[in-house]
């Protein structure tokens, strides 16, 4: 399907570049809350998130390849592009940057990449045989706030506590959700919620899920850990969540659930960042919240996540 990429922007296809503000805002979350005064944290801070990003989109392809090769043989291993071993290999070389820098700055931060890694690899190896997967990647995400909080003081804000907790539910949700994509006729099919308890038995957990973790957030306004303007763009996500999700509630199917996916991804672009409204000066939260939504917005348009195939539309669950 479609002209074999350039190598170089095979591999930015397959990092999948318009993922990479959804870890940088936890680690901002975690660092800001933390420390008033990052100086030089910034630039390690958003290294941290690409190499972070490159590093797990490398196993997760990798451990795909086989899966990929029916779902989406445009991917750069399926279709040829990039070779596994190559893949592999980087990945482990940027997990090993990764935690190098990391190591500079707080062991325990360093730890956490260590726990990033084992949870990423396996993620997609469990696919195959539980739906516990479905906890993994979200759980890697989640510690990103408290990533970032040790790299800035060596110790864990209170309110990185909270925005760990909220990532980890609001990604459980992108994660279920996230699979719909790969729900078509002739796909293959991976242990999935969908498939085990039902399309609309999933939307609906995924929408629970997601709704609870931005109330997660929201209960620590209410606590007085930060101020109260986190609550506008926690507001705007909560509406698209409902939104997107009772969309795909009503038809439960490949098309509506992509469609469901990119909304998410504004979604984490919104919610994840909330809390640096509540410890920032807000220009300057304000920017950063833009600037991480702009740039996942406009990369996830030159790098589309999915192809589906002609008919998906019409395949509900």
């Amino acid at each position: 399907m479609g002209v074999k990429p350039h190598k170089g922007l095979a591999w930015l296809e397959l990092i999948r570049v318009f993922n990479i503000p959804i870890p940088l805002a936890g680690m901002l979350v975690g660092a800001c809350a933390a420390s008033s005064q990052l100086g030089e944290l910034w630039g390690v801070l958003a290294l941290a998130s690409i190499l972070g990003c490159a590093a797990t989109q490398c196993f997760n392809d990798y451990e795909d390849r086989e899966v990929d090769g029916q779902n989406a043989a445009f991917r750069p291993i399926p279709s040829g592009v990039l070779a596994p071993h190559e893949v592999l290999i980087v990945g482990h070389v940027l997990i090993a940057i990764w935690a190098g820098l990391s190591l500079i700055y707080s062991g325990w931060a360093a730890a956490i990449v260590g726990f990033v890694y084992l949870l990423t690899r396996w993620y997609s190896r469990l696919k195959r045989s539980s739906l516990i997967h479905h906890l993994l990647l979200p759980a890697a995400l989640g510690l990103m706030p408290i990533y970032g909080s040790f790299l800035a003081t060596g110790q864990v804000h209170a309110l990185a506590w909270f925005a760990a907790c909220s990532i980890f539910l609001i990604d459980i949700n992108m994660n279920i959700i996230g699979t719909f994509k790969d729900l078509f006729e002739g796909a293959a099919h991976e242990r999935v919620l969908p498939l085990v308890w039902g399309s609309r038995p999933a939307v609906l957990t995924a929408l629970l899920v997601g709704l609870l973790g931005i109330t997660v957030q929201l209960l620590a306004l209410g606590l007085g850990l930060c101020g109260a303007l986190p609550a506008i763009p926690l507001a705007l996500g909560a509406a698209l969540t409902l939104d997107s999700r009772l969309r795909l509630l009503r038809t439960p199917n490949a098309s509506v659930g992509y469609a469901a996916l990119k909304s998410g991804r504004l979604t984490e672009c919104l919610t994840f960042p909330a809390l640096l409204a509540g410890v920032l000066p807000l220009r300057l939260a304000v920017f950063i919240i833009a600037a991480l939504t702009l740039f996942a917005l406009f990369a996830q348009t030159l790098i589309p996540e999915a192809e589906l195939p002609a008919g998906a539309e019409t395949k509900s669950g």
